[in-house]
């Protein structure tokens, strides 16, 4: 029996934008966050097209010395966070992970009124793993319940996902 640590599943897919001038570390922070990236940006897309302030333009000079201008605009987070409720948010969710993201893991619990909801953990190779719990009938997003068999769920998932955290894991909790 090989008692080795496996990695998940992660997609390799060629880093969209990567150039022959990016320093490995460039390249090693887009393929760390590509999985984010992928679910947020389809996040904003199905519930939050509206919600990005007007475009700004901010100067400043660069380490040679010449003037730059980078173009941006603001994004209402608070505003995502209240539409990332209920029933109808937690199956498109759950179909988009299915299809494109199932390096993603669901982990049912239950919100502040133990309806049934989700915790979504979601990888960053070699780096961590982000957290973003889906209440189905409250707007209370810092609270959920987790019965017994929602806390082995959650500690299995987190366990298989320790190699997230490079070869020597993280987590030492027990099944």
């Amino acid at each position: 029996m090989n008692n080795k640590a496996q990695k998940p599943p992660l997609r390799k897919a060629r880093v969209s934008g990567s150039t022959v001038n990016e320093t490995s570390i460039d390249v090693q922070m887009k393929t760390t966050h590509q999985i984010w990236h992928k679910f947020s940006n389809w996040m904003v897309k199905t519930f939050g097209k509206d919600l990005h302030g007007e475009w700004e333009f901010m100067e400043g000079i660069g380490a040679n010395g010449k003037k730059f201008k980078i173009k941006h605009r603001s994004f209402n987070d608070l505003e995502l966070s209240r539409r990332l409720t209920g029933y109808e948010a937690m199956c498109k969710v759950e179909k988009f992970v299915k299809r494109c993201c199932p390096e993603i893991k669901i982990i049912r619990c239950d919100d502040s009124i133990y309806a049934g909801s989700d915790i979504l953990l979601i990888p960053h190779p070699n780096h961590g793993i982000t957290v973003i719990f889906i209440p189905q009938c409250t707007t209370v997003q810092n609270q959920f319940f987790l019965y017994k068999n929602h806390h082995k769920e959650l500690v299995k998932a987190l366990k298989e996902m320790e190699t997230v955290y490079g070869k020597d894991g993280w987590c030492s909790c027990e099944i």
